[in-house]
C-alpha cells in the first residue's frame, strides 16, 4: 500500500505492573502509557493510556505469557496507526 497515509513517529511504551493475583489463575494487571515523539521538532506527548490484563503460566523454566487483553482508556488515536500495543 504505497499511498497509504501513515505516521512513522516513534512510540515509547511505559508499563508498570501493579496487581498480581496468583489465587485466580495467575492474573496480572499492568498500567500502560504510550508516548509519541514527533519527527518534526522532537516534541513528545502522551499518545495513549490503558491497561494490559495478562494471564501468566509459571510452569516450565520461567513465566510464560498465555493471554493478553489490552484495554485503552484513550479513544482517539488519529489516523495512520496500526501498531499493536
Amino acid at each position: 500500500m504505497p499511498k497509504h497515509n501513515s505516521d512513522h513517529a516513534p512510540l515509547t511504551r511505559n508499563a508498570v505492573v501493579y496487581k498480581v493475583d496468583f489465587d485466580s489463575g495467575k492474573k496480572q494487571v499492568t498500567a500502560l502509557q504510550i508516548y509519541k515523539t514527533s519527527l518534526n521538532g522532537g516534541a513528545t506527548r502522551v499518545f495513549a493510556v490503558g491497561k494490559y490484563y495478562d494471564t501468566v503460566s509459571l510452569d516450565g523454566k520461567g513465566p510464560t505469557l498465555v493471554k493478553r487483553h489490552v484495554k485503552l482508556d484513550t479513544r482517539d488515536l488519529g489516523w495512520g496507526y496500526h501498531i499493536p500495543f
